[in-house]
């Protein structure tokens, strides 16, 4: 029964079993049809060949719907919402009718009056004409700029030996702002599982941002008081956590990296022996260290970080990275008229006021950090970058009728950007966001280029 179909554990228990193991049947369903919505009889030769979990056809009171977001049918192998009708089909939740038009919709390919239950679930149709079941939607999570399924990922561990059940999620370090994929997974009866090495093998199925950071091996997975899985009951990973003591580095090419390590990921203790990776690294980091191993002599791509992944394997493969030339810094710095950048000419060609133009961040800052020590931190800010004390300046002779003028430092005061907002509300309300909403619209009318209010509000 379910609805993610284990081809591998599947293929695996009918090599343990003789040709008089019993048929099965996997059954897809959801409570909203009372309980089932498709049937697929399961054989050898399918736990055997085929690559995807298979749900089969709909009962013969259900029809089985793959749409888009406007409700229009998909070609088959691409990915779309599952969504059900027919007779078979509950009519709504009890007491619950906002609930209720959220997931009952009306059928716009049906008869007059028809509904569509909305699954929430993900699939796609096989050229074969099966259908794939992908994981749940609102699994789907946005990372470093890439569109993750994590059911996907889930998929390809549980395609390990040993691995009974897996389950991927990502995890939020609020210490230092990092998002990572945590994996969890529970090993078949009498199994021991090697973490690194399930996931060194989902590596080479997997996009590498797509490859968790670490890999947690549980007895069992958390359930609710009702028998339901608890995501929010998982444990929290601990990326400086290790089995052995960590090695010591042998060279000063070592040592430069293990600090390194530790600088970028924010931890006090690495050892040279330690995957970047499954200490909580990703592809963002991995060009932080570039970087800073540039810095420090040391030539490296991301790409042998992916690969070789330890400051012990990096540091025979790093190149000498050639000394960085510095330039004497023109008179007059860059204070003064500049013609505009493309961009700023792209902008202002297009029409309509810049006034509001602009991007917000929410940082989370220490509770001890007073407003003396945020001032001084914005003055060298402002000081340091000279486009943050840029003025739109008139010019009916160049482009776009416009030039920039930089300030020299000092001439902008970070006292007279930094706007106090008392907040009496916890930070995780509705109370809190909405003035958090009230307040950048306000900091946005604050802007004004051609006065220089374009930096830090």
């Amino acid at each position: 029964g379910g609805a993610a179909l284990d081809l591998a554990q599947l293929d695996r228990w009918y090599r343990r079993h003789d040709d008089t193991a019993p048929t099965l049947v996997n059954m897809y369903g959801i409570t909203e049809t009372t309980v089932h919505v498709t049937a697929l009889t399961l054989n050898r030769e399918l736990a055997s060949t085929a690559a995807a979990s298979l749900i089969g056809e709909p009962l013969p009171a259900l029809d089985l719907h793959i749409l888009d977001s406007r409700l229009h049918p998909v070609p088959p192998g691409v990915t779309g919402e599952l969504y059900v009708s027919g007779a078979q089909l509950s009519r709504g939740y009890l007491h619950r009718p906002a609930l209720t038009a959220t997931r009952f919709v009306a059928d716009p390919h049906g008869r007059p009056g028809a509904r569509l239950y909305r699954t929430g679930d993900l699939a796609r149709r096989t050229r074969r004409g099966d259908v794939e079941y992908l994981g749940r939607s609102d699994f789907q999570v946005q990372l470093r700029g890439f569109r993750v399924e994590l059911g996907e990922i889930e998929a390809v561990l549980l395609r390990s030996p040993g691995v009974a059940r897996a389950v991927v999620l990502v995890h939020h370090d609020d210490r230092t702002g990092a998002e990572r994929l945590v994996g969890y997974v529970v090993p078949e009866t009498g199994a021991v599982l090697d973490g690194p090495a399930i996931l060194a093998r989902a590596a080479g199925d997997l996009a590498a941002y797509m490859v968790p950071a670490t890999l947690m091996v549980l007895d069992e997975l958390p359930i609710t008081a009702t028998g339901k899985f608890d995501r929010r009951a998982l444990p929290a990973p601990d990326f400086a956590a290790r089995t052995q003591p960590a090695r010591a580095p042998a060279d000063p090419r070592e040592t430069r990296l293990v600090e390194l390590f530790g600088d970028v990921l924010g931890l006090d203790t690495v050892g040279v022996d330690d995957s970047f990776f499954a200490l909580g690294g990703d592809s963002i980091m991995s060009i932080q260290l570039v970087s800073r191993a540039k810095a420090l002599g040391l030539e490296l791509t991301p790409r042998q970080v992916f690969e070789h992944k330890t400051a012990a394997a990096l540091a025979a493969v790093a190149g000498t990275a050639a000394t960085p030339v510095v330039l004497d810094e023109l008179p007059g710095g860059a204070v003064g008229a500049m013609p505009l950048p493309p961009i700023v000419h792209w902008a202002l060609a297009r029409g309509g006021r810049l006034d509001r133009y602009s991007q917000a961040v929410l940082l989370r800052l220490p509770t001890d950090l007073d407003h003396a020590t945020v001032t001084a931190l914005l003055q060298a800010l402002l000081d340091r970058h000279d486009m943050l004390r840029a003025r739109l300046v008139p010019d009916p002779t160049g482009p776009a009728g416009y030039r920039l003028h930089t300030d020299p430092p000092g001439a902008v005061d970070a006292a007279t950007v930094i706007h106090r907002v008392p907040v009496t509300s916890a930070a995780d309300t509705d109370d809190f966001f909405a003035l958090a909403d009230t307040e950048r619209d306000a900091a946005a009318d604050r802007l004004e280029p051609t006065a220089g209010r374009v930096g830090v509000q």
